[in-house]
């Protein structure tokens, strides 16, 4: 959380929301990666 709010603190409103926007897209894609691939370790 620190640094979010670090990052937050150096950014300006806009800036911070595109930022933290195109992280969580990244983590959002990351985690449904690992998701299809624990599911098709599931299945084999």
């Amino acid at each position: 959380m620190a640094a979010l709010s670090i990052a937050m603190e150096r950014n300006d409103g806009a800036e911070s929301s595109a930022h933290l926007d195109a992280t969580f897209g990244e983590c959002r894609g990351r985690l449904e990666d690992l998701i299809k691939k624990l599911r098709e370790i599931d299945t084999e």
